[in-house]
């Protein structure tokens, strides 16, 4: 994953933004998105298999 996350901090999109306090804000609204797509679709997964997000203890 923390390649992922490398790739995310060197976006071109995020590159070409000279500010870099609205370049900050926009990494971290990205990083919280992909944070929650991640969740999203780890409680999806759950779900499928017959188990709840509460009976599973994350690390």
């Amino acid at each position: 994953m923390s390649s992922q996350r490398k790739n995310r901090e060197e976006d071109a999109f995020i590159s070409t933004i000279s500010d870099p306090i609205v370049r900050d804000q926009i990494k971290r609204m990205l990083d919280s998105y992909y944070r929650e797509g991640y969740r999203k679709g780890f409680e999806d997964g759950l779900q499928k298999n017959g188990r709840h997000l509460d009976e599973t203890k994350l690390g």
